[in-house]
Formats: C-alpha cells, sequence, structure tokens
C-alpha cells in the first residue's frame, strides 16, 4: 500500500506477484497529458521520468493522488473529466519534484 510505479510510455512491462495483492493500474495518454500542460511544464517529450523508472517509488502526495483519481473514477460523476485533468497536473508536478 502506498507504493507505485512509473512506467515510460510505449514500454511493455511484466509484473511478478508473490502472494495476495492488491494492484491498481493507471494509464495516461502521454499526449494528452503534455497538452495539458504545455511546453515550458517541463515534462519530458519522450515521458521520461528518469530515476522513477527504476523500480518501486513511495510518496503520500502522489499515493493520494492515485487513490483519489481511482474513487473520482469509479465514482463516475460529471465533472470527472474536468477534475482528473487536475489531478494529472498535479501529479505530474508531483512526479517532476519526486524526479528532481
Amino acid at each position: 500500500p502506498g507504493q507505485f510505479i512509473v512506467v515510460a510510455p510505449n514500454v511493455a512491462t511484466t509484473f511478478l506477484m508473490d502472494g495476495p495483492h492488491d494492484l491498481r493500474l493507471l494509464a495516461v495518454p502521454y499526449t494528452s497529458l503534455l497538452g495539458l500542460a504545455g511546453p515550458d511544464s517541463g515534462l519530458a517529450q519522450d515521458g521520461d521520468f528518469g530515476v522513477l523508472h527504476a523500480g518501486l517509488q513511495s510518496d503520500q502526495e502522489v499515493s493520494s493522488l492515485l487513490d483519489r483519481m481511482a474513487l473520482e473514477a469509479a465514482g463516475n460523476s460529471p465533472q470527472g473529466a474536468l477534475w482528473v485533468d487536475g489531478a494529472l497536473l498535479q501529479l505530474a508536478a508531483a512526479l517532476l519534484r519526486l524526479r528532481g
């Protein structure tokens, strides 16, 4: 709980789990995120978040955002798309901060 993995766009991924687990996946169309964030956001055009691709990460802000996004997706509210756009920008900013 509270851990996450950041996978770059167009990279195949395999997950091996030992024992019971709970896994949620969030796939973000990276070109859409780039469009939302704008050219001066600091996001790499290829989706590279550097050291964040090295394995499991743990950050309270990112974990909280991911949990809230999962709840919003399950809630199916009319404002969901607008809320998720804002949350994606927050998520991108938090990942850039973690990347250093």
